[in-house]
């Protein structure tokens, strides 16, 4: 189960851990106490501190034109994949997205539903060997071999966006990264459902229908919040040290958990959402530092970038801590009381690597 999952469901130790170690927050000192590092308001923001009920602080500056039936969540997962971009581009194989990728393949090549759970250890394989870099097993589809080509054409491997591509390139940008998160969608999902418009379109999906099912003002959408992203949030693409997707030890144990990126040893949770955050969101930043057992990413602050708001805020890891519990309090105590509350999950060990 995910992160997210222990999280909301109250019958997990995760849960009811959090539920006894942060039983109450204090949203309004919490954000008082933030670094605001980024913002078309920063300035002021910054004299008169954030509120947590500051209505123009958390209104959307970015919104799509027509808000009908728009598909939130995938556009939150393919403005992510559009953001690491102005930071590296990598092998769009190496994704998550390249994990939806291979569960969608079983699901094609299977001739019927037994198959296709008899296909389900190795697609495992194939995800729990995406979490610790290793190269995923060639399961892949016709339409993202070319949305991989095309993606490489626009922005090659190891390099980076300074800016928005000209008008023409950027919109096809947007596009691939919109496919990119229906992909990753069937990634932590773990199952397919027959219904689901990419896979409607079948194992021989072409690169122009899969386009297709981003819409205009999906386009639209996205290239606004990354022009909002540059003019509020750029100067993390101004970083020493940088990684996309983290996992951490306790990632297997936790469904997989990922966080967006670190930035400068800031743990940072991309946020494309209308809502402020509330008890999940800042808590989601707390299980992934405790997740990190061994500390291997060195995690000296948190924080969120809120890209329909254009803000962008943080906080060190020890005062995060401190105003969350109430009093001070030991991180690597946390990260072992956490450890205890997971299943022993050994990703190398498990894929005999």
């Amino acid at each position: 189960m995910s992160l997210t999952w222990h999280l909301s469901n109250k019958s997990s130790p995760v849960f009811q851990y959090f539920s006894e170690r942060v039983p109450r927050i204090d949203f309004c000192n919490l954000l008082h106490q933030a670094k605001i590092c980024g913002g078309l308001d920063s300035d002021e923001l910054k004299r008169s501190g954030l509120k947590y009920n500051a209505r123009e602080a958390w209104t959307p500056k970015i919104m799509p034109t027509d808000a009908i039936n728009y598909p939130w969540r995938s556009v939150g997962m393919a403005f992510d994949y559009r953001l690491r971009l102005f930071f590296e581009a990598v092998r769009p194989e190496y994704l998550v997205a390249g994990s939806g990728v291979d569960v969608l393949a079983f699901y094609f090549q299977a001739s019927e539903p037994k198959a296709f759970e008899e296909n389900a250890e190795e697609a495992f394989a194939a995800w729990a060997k995406s979490l610790i870099g290793e190269p995923p097993d060639p399961h892949r589809l016709p339409g993202f071999d070319k949305l991989a080509k095309e993606l490489t054409r626009l922005v090659p491997i190891g390099s980076k966006t300074k800016g928005l591509l000209k008008d023409s390139d950027e919109r096809i940008l947007c596009r691939l990264c919109y496919v990119l998160a229906l992909y990753e969608q069937c990634a932590r999902a773990g199952i397919v459902e027959s219904h689901w418009p990419i896979v409607a379109l079948g194992y021989q999906a072409s690169l122009e229908s899969l386009m297709s099912l981003c819409e205009d003002r999906v386009v639209d959408d996205m290239m606004a919040l990354s022009r909002l992203f540059l003019d509020t949030g750029n100067i993390l693409t101004r970083c020493k040290s940088k990684v996309m997707n983290p996992t951490f030890a306790g990632s297997l144990a936790l469904g997989g958990a990922d966080a967006d990126f670190i930035i400068d040893h800031c743990l940072y949770e991309l946020k494309t959402t209308k809502i402020k955050p509330g008890r999940k969101e800042f808590l989601q930043l707390v299980g992934y530092v405790l997740a990190d057992y061994d500390d291997r990413w060195e995690i000296k602050s948190v924080g969120f970038y809120y890209s329909r708001q254009g803000l962008l805020i943080k906080w060190p890891l020890a005062q995060y801590l401190t105003i969350l519990a109430g009093k001070k309090v030991s991180l690597t105590e946390m990260r072992n009381e956490f450890k205890l509350l997971m299943p022993p999950m050994d990703i190398r060990a498990i894929l005999n690597l």
